[in-house]
């Protein structure tokens, strides 16, 4: 039986372990598409996040709740793995409630794209319009 345990425990550890790994790659990938492309991410206007900074937020939440995954799977610790829990439960009501909203809003986020698409190709090559 505490082979099992310890297995569970490792497992868990592993998981959130990548986790982890992957909130700081979504992180730095946020960080150097902000830094290196920001001049052409004009397409959604001032409506919505642009696309790094959302990688940057989403990563460091992913971060977050898995460093309480990690923490609490190899120190046994009860509060962590609970509040673990819970964020997780968090994150899933989110992500519903994104999803809604993301059906909800399709049409709109179509005609805006189209919209500054079609605004970017006629101020193509234009003196003042540098990132089109």
């Amino acid at each position: 039986m505490e082979t099992s345990i310890k297995c569970v425990k490792y497992t868990l550890f592993l998981f959130n372990l990548l986790f982890s790994l992957s909130g700081l790659f979504l992180i730095i990938t946020g960080g150097v598409v902000q830094g290196a492309y920001s001049q052409y991410l004009d397409f959604l206007g001032d409506q919505f996040f642009s696309t790094p900074v959302f990688l940057i937020i989403v990563g460091c939440i992913i971060f977050f709740v898995a460093f309480f995954g990690c923490c609490g799977a190899i120190k046994e610790n009860h509060c962590m793995t609970l509040t673990f829990a819970i964020l997780l439960g968090v994150i899933f009501l989110m992500e519903i409630g994104a999803g809604i909203a993301a059906y909800k809003l399709k049409g709109q986020v179509n005609d805006l794209l189209y919209n500054n698409m079609e605004q970017g190709m006629q101020n193509y090559n234009q003196t003042g319009y540098d990132g089109v």
